[in-house]
């Protein structure tokens, strides 16, 4: 089980309390964390995140999935069956145990 994240802020119910979030939810959240933060930026752990922001516009089907695959480890009970370029996206797709899922995540860093 994992906090619910909706923009990079801790989701709170209508209470107050921050909503929590398992199963396939959790699964594509953990996903997108890995695969949105930028390698070795986060202090606590410089072996999470990927370099998908340094894939170029035509990177091939090799290199995407190649970045994907470094960038989760085998903790995640996901097989990743494609990973593409949609627009200014990367898309991959994946089965596990909740059933077939994709997950998006822009590839350019936000400008600040």
């Amino acid at each position: 089980m994992d906090l619910l994240l909706e923009n990079g802020e801790i989701k709170r119910g209508p209470t107050g309390k921050p909503i929590s979030v398992s199963g396939l939810e959790e699964l594509k959240q953990r996903i997108y964390i890995r695969l949105k933060a930028r390698l070795g930026a986060f202090i606590y752990d410089r072996r999470l995140g990927s370099n998908i922001c340094e894939l170029s516009d035509n990177a091939s089907d090799k290199e995407i999935l190649s970045v994907v695959r470094c960038s989760l480890p085998e903790l995640f009970d996901a097989e990743l069956l494609h990973a593409g370029l949609e627009g200014s996206n990367l898309t991959a797709e994946f089965r596990s145990r909740f059933g077939d899922f994709s997950v998006s995540v822009p590839i350019k860093a936000e400008e600040e």
